[in-house]
């Protein structure tokens, strides 16, 4: 990926690539990524090529098809290592991304699979927000119980 990235560097296109091209499922580069090696290697590279604000923005507003986030896709996908690594290292994910709401107005926590993801994502919210997030509802009236419930994520519930 890096060597990618640094091949696109002189003529900008690494800027397209990483923020406007999606694939069928409307996924950008940084919702693709499977590790958080990766991650770091799209992260650290859009980050050096950017004023803070407008990565900030691009974090943010990296949304697929249902306007999913990368921590959204991470928590679907299982992914605690990439998940964790952008709770971690960018204070704008886990004051505001981790709050952001899909077209369906599921949060990632919403979407998580295992405990895992569960207890990460919980660890990066204040403990007095934490009951007003767990009840809030989507679009369907399900709290993230309801959904782990219906999924049948009993080590969830």
């Amino acid at each position: 990926v890096q060597y990618f990235l640094q091949l696109l560097k002189p003529s900008n296109k690494w800027r397209i690539l990483c923020n406007d091209f999606t694939d069928l499922s409307g996924d950008s580069l940084i919702h693709c990524a499977r590790t958080k090696e990766i991650a770091k290697i799209i992260l650290d590279f859009a980050s050096a090529d950017s004023t803070r604000e407008k990565f900030h923005m691009f974090l943010c507003h990296a949304k697929g098809i249902s306007e999913e986030t990368v921590l959204h896709t991470a928590s679907r996908k299982g992914r605690l290592d990439v998940l964790h690594y952008i709770l971690s290292n960018y204070a704008i994910a886990h004051t505001k991304l981790i709050y952001i709401e899909d077209t369906h107005k599921n949060s990632p926590l919403h979407l998580a699979k295992k405990s895992d993801i569960v207890q990460c994502l919980l660890s990066f919210i204040p403990a007095e927000k934490i009951d007003n997030f767990i009840w809030k509802p989507n679009n369907d009236q399900q709290t993230v119980v309801h959904n782990a419930a219906q999924t049948g994520r009993t080590d969830v519930v």
